[in-house]
């Protein structure tokens, strides 16, 4: 009886170690999806800028062309 408790008890300890490296492998995910997005964020900005700088040189190219 002893054995299967200790067995029972291992068991449990292994479950538990295992919760703990889920919860720092889920931490570590959700940290990295936060940088993406932060990422992703950041170079639709630039897109932006880009687009209207594009823009604006398209109206310059056409007075200079008139």
């Amino acid at each position: 009886l002893r054995t299967q408790i200790a067995g029972a008890l291992s068991r449990i300890a292994s479950i538990e170690s295992d919760e703990v490296n889920d919860d720092a492998v889920d931490s570590a995910l959700i940290t990295l999806v936060g940088s993406l997005s932060t990422q992703v964020t950041a170079f639709t900005d630039r897109i932006a800028q880009a687009g209207a700088a594009i823009t604006d040189y398209e109206g310059r190219i056409t007075t200079l062309e008139s």
